[in-house]
């Protein structure tokens, strides 16, 4: 398999300029911008997952307290 003249081309118009250490700057930062997007992609899961726990609870914790307010009222009843 051989490099097609276009993508010679391209190559060179891209990166013609560009000495070794760029070239390998460029690497570096590139594989840099990989792993904090990956990072990035895991807090945005890990904060949605915690929102989502989060408004459970919460939905949990307003029943729950439905049902001692809900209690409250049948023992004040009782008693008055």
């Amino acid at each position: 398999m051989g490099v097609s003249p276009q993508a010679v081309y391209r190559w060179k118009r891209r990166y013609g300029g560009l000495g070794l250490h760029e070239v390998r700057e460029l690497r570096q930062l590139r594989e840099e911008n990989r792993k904090l997007k990956g990072i990035v992609r895991t807090l945005h899961w890990t904060s949605a997952s915690m929102f989502i726990s989060l408004r459970c609870t919460r939905c949990e914790l307003a029943e729950g307290l439905m049902i001692i307010d809900a209690c409250v009222r049948t023992v004040a009843a009782l008693v008055l």
